[in-house]
């Protein structure tokens, strides 16, 4: 073995494995001090890329949970006022059927109640928000511009990403009517109606509507004229009402859709040849053909006379058409963007979000738009509740009947609301949210394993690379003291 100053190869090794060893140790000390197998890209450069996706993943994921649990507690919120609603309008109903055949001061004493209760409703319904946010004053609705014959429109629900109108985002909803709503109706084609068994006795007929039945009692033969006055005079009683503008005249129900029957029965004497003894007739609900922007496609709905509801990924809305829509009539609809959302995933795709409508609850929106009663009565049914004020054409002593039938819808447009917002709890957030927690949970697991350190491993390899360094530092001892020898050498 030759003595070498100025290159020394056995002297090289043990530094280069020295050095390699001391990078080994800090690498081990930097991962059991920070707790990752990952402190770097170069520990492992493919496996920072799909941790950083797995982390990035899981991030949006508890984003998701946080705006899923917000949103039910908005639900909850507007739950509760929709409930203090709900009782309020059920009190006024109690009052207006408790004020038949009252005396004019308990009348009063009534109404008064009637006036405080829609007072409350205005006040909670102008009140109740969430942060920043009031639900049912309108600010939360789906703002539209109406073209035909739609007396109310309803938007909870819809998609409008990617349904872009002249390069806005609007949504243009085009219909066509295909089938009428009818009401029910029985024609009245004879001048004479009926005719007691013995000359000069009672004829009595029973007609019936959705509200009721009245028994109408006639001295002698009953003539049309005097027949469709008594059933326009009780139409309030029985939901059954005139038609003459057309030959032959009819009676038929206030409201159209196959809901809708009325029936004619003699009681008392016979009628004439064109009756039979029991007469019954139903409506018919409209049906309409829905055109997306410029795209043909069907929207499922379901119909109850003039009232449409649909039902799609699309939207989810109730449209009321005008009474007696003819064949072939057109509307469109255009809906502007909510600024009213429910974000309930992980990105800002469309899919894992929906903009929201809520229903304008305050008494001037709360009801519908007062309609003519079917014939020649001049009056209307139906209404919005602040009509049932004193004051009001609706209220308690110009029209209990109206004001009952006002209060009834306002009942079933609560309800649904309420009905819509539970099951967006409970069957789309709820069950979202829960998967959303099971993916969460796999996701971080998936990451840890990647980049999360094995602390039973890297100890092993710690006690490795100390026990290395030791070896290798008296090995490079034992080199310099070959060195040392060249000296003893001269001096010798």
């Amino acid at each position: 073995m030759g003595l070498r100053i100025h290159s020394s190869a056995q002297d090289l090794t043990p530094l280069r494995a020295l050095r390699q060893t001391g990078d080994s140790l800090q690498n081990s000390i930097t991962k059991l001090s920070s707790g990752l197998r990952i402190n770097r890209a170069a520990d492992d450069p493919s496996g920072l890329v799909i941790s950083e996706q797995l982390r990035a993943q899981a991030s949006g994921m508890a984003q998701a949970i946080e705006n899923n649990q917000t949103t039910s507690n908005l639900i909850r919120t507007g739950e509760s006022a929709l409930q203090e609603i709900s009782d309020l309008l059920i009190q006024i109903r109690s009052s207006i059927l408790s004020s038949k055949g009252r005396p004019e001061e308990m009348l009063a004493a009534e109404q008064e109640q009637i006036d405080s209760s829609i007072s409350a409703i205005d006040r909670i319904a102008r009140s109740t928000r969430f942060a920043d946010r009031h639900l049912f004053n309108g600010e939360s609705s789906f703002h539209h511009d109406a073209i035909g014959p739609l007396t109310r429109v309803n938007i909870r629900r819809a998609h409008l990403t990617g349904n872009v109108v002249y390069g806005t985002t609007d949504f243009l909803l085009r219909g066509r009517v295909t089938q009428e709503a009818q009401p029910a109706s029985i024609d009245i084609p004879t001048p004479f109606i009926a005719r007691p068994f013995v000359s000069g006795g009672t004829v009595i007929i029973r007609v019936t509507g959705d509200r009721g039945s009245e028994d109408l009692q006639f001295e002698g033969n009953v003539r049309r004229r005097t027949f469709m006055d008594a059933v326009k005079r009780t139409s309030h009683w029985t939901g059954v009402t005139i038609e003459n503008s057309a030959f032959p005249p009819s009676i038929t129900s206030l409201e159209s859709g196959s809901d809708q029957s009325i029936r004619m029965q003699i009681i008392e004497g016979s009628f004439s040849t064109a009756f039979q003894d029991d007469t019954i007739a139903t409506g018919q609900d409209a049906y309409i053909d829905f055109y997306v922007n410029s795209q043909g496609g069907k929207i499922q709905q379901t119909a109850q006379g003039r009232h449409v509801r649909l039902h799609s990924q699309l939207i989810d809305a109730e449209l009321t058409l005008s009474q007696m829509v003819p064949l072939n009539s057109v509307f469109g609809l255009v809906i502007k963007p909510s600024n009213f959302r429910f974000r309930f995933g992980e990105t800002n795709h469309a899919r894992d979000q929906a903009q929201v409508g809520l229903q304008n609850l305050t008494p001037t929106h709360l009801g519908s738009t007062a309609i003519p009663r079917l014939g020649p009565s001049g009056t209307f049914f139906g209404g919005f509740l602040d009509s049932i004020q004193t004051g009001g054409i609706n209220d308690i002593q110009s029209d209990p009947r109206n004001a009952l039938f006002i209060v009834e819808e306002s009942i079933q447009q609560v309800l649904k609301l309420r009905s819509f917002l539970g099951s967006a709890e409970a069957d789309f957030l709820k069950p979202t949210q829960r998967s959303l927690e099971v993916a969460q949970q796999r996701t971080l697991a998936s990451e840890s394993s990647v980049r999360d350190l094995d602390f039973a491993q890297e100890t092993q390899e710690l006690v490795r690379n100390q026990v290395l360094l030791g070896a290798g530092t008296e090995v490079l001892k034992n080199s310099n003291f070959l060195r040392s020898q060249i000296l003893q050498l001269l001096t010798s």
